[in-house]
């Protein structure tokens, strides 16, 4: 009798156990990362290029990962890509240098040291440029963070 009621005991006590176990047990879903896209828009009549930026969290980090994708481009373009501060028409100073959209693969990515809590109140705007020898001709932008409320605006008609 002494044996079974060990048994029973044992059983009892291993079963709590388990049950406790298994209360214990965190859960195994991981946060989403945050994302923010805005629409880039040919800069005038006569560019073609649109497309979108992507702005994706990097959890646990202060960085975003920035996705551009493209559409009009040539094939054989390069298109440097630079997040400027301040409003497209105020043309301020280059913040990040994201590098080139290649025309065959018109996707860039890079990540750059922004935290993503800063982007919906970023006074930047996003600049596409005609190639790697001309850093200066815009043939898309995108206002982004607090600037894309001024999105509207007509960059080539000042009437």
């Amino acid at each position: 009798m002494k044996t079974s009621k060990r048994w029973l005991y044992a059983a009892l006590l291993s079963g709590a156990s388990f049950t406790g176990l298994l209360s214990c047990n965190k859960s195994n879903t991981t946060p989403s990362p945050q994302q923010k896209q805005y629409t880039i828009s040919p800069y005038n009549s006569s560019s073609q290029i649109s497309g979108t930026v992507n702005f994706k969290q990097v959890l646990n980090t202060d960085s975003v990962i920035v996705t551009i994708k493209l559409q009009g481009v040539n094939q054989d373009g390069s298109y440097p890509v630079y997040i400027r501060q301040g409003t497209s028409l105020e043309g301020g100073p280059v913040a990040y240098n994201l590098g080139y959209v290649d025309g065959q693969s018109p996707t860039l990515t890079a990540e750059i040291p922004l935290a993503f809590s800063n982007i919906l109140t970023y006074n930047g705007c996003l600049n596409v440029y005609r190639n790697p020898n001309d850093t200066v001709t815009i043939v898309a932008q995108s206002e982004i963070g607090a600037n894309n409320i001024f999105k509207s605006y007509n960059m080539y008609d000042l009437s």
